[in-house]
């Protein structure tokens, strides 16, 4: 592992990362469905509060798309640290990591079209278009959420590198997210998530600056 300063930030900007995925998730509310939801009722959503989709989508989740980058890269290293052999569990962080970024900043493009288009006043026809492509926005972040869950819980239960508590509950998730509907709940508890394995992996620096052993993970 690296004890560098500049490696130090890294679970630090998955604090942040978390904490404005929480908002941009929050700051909208719920965003109602095209083929669940009235026409009209998505159509006039999407006028009334265009500004803070605009908000919660473009500063709040890329930003936290970009912290949430750096938390990833000090996930794979720990991940790393403890394969003897190949680098199965970390390579599949990598991949999954780069999916679920992706997907977040994605899903922030495409919900700022919609509300873009709101703004810009298109037609109903054209924000609906908008808007039902960005309901189905998620799914390259369920794959990719998918894939880092997976590989950071069983990676960190094999390489022994995470807390069982946090292994276990990123095994769980990850296979909500197979499910499909299970990642809507996924989705709501990525902020927390991402806050726990910071938490952890901060405290992991923290013990190895020290030269003390890491309790976390006995």
């Amino acid at each position: 592992m690296h004890n560098d300063r500049f490696h130090r930030l890294f679970p630090i900007a998955g604090i942040l990362s978390a904490l404005l995925l929480g908002a941009a998730i929050l700051v909208p509310g719920s965003v109602p469905q095209v083929e669940k939801s009235n026409h009209a009722e998505v159509v006039s959503f999407y006028h009334d509060h265009a500004t803070s989709i605009m908000v919660a989508n473009i500063p709040l989740a890329l930003l936290s798309a970009f912290f949430l980058a750096a938390l990833l890269v000090e996930l794979r290293a720990t991940l790393r640290s403890g394969e003897a052999g190949e680098s199965t569990y970390s390579s599949m962080v990598a991949f999954g990591g780069t999916l679920l970024v992706m997907g977040i900043a994605v899903m922030g493009m495409v919900t700022a079209a919609a509300a873009g288009a709101a703004e810009a006043g298109l037609s109903d026809d054209s924000l609906l278009t908008a808007a039902i492509v960005a309901d189905y926005a998620w799914m390259p972040w369920l794959v990719g959420s998918a894939l880092t869950l997976l590989a950071t819980g069983i990676g960190g239960l094999r390489t022994a590198t995470l807390p069982k508590w946090i292994a276990w509950v990123s095994v769980v998730m990850g296979g909500l997210c197979l499910t499909g509907v299970g990642g809507i709940l996924v989705f709501m508890l990525m902020p927390l998530w991402i806050l726990a394995i910071s938490v952890v992996l901060l405290r992991r620096q923290m013990a190895e600056t020290t030269g003390a052993a890491d309790p976390l993970t006995a």
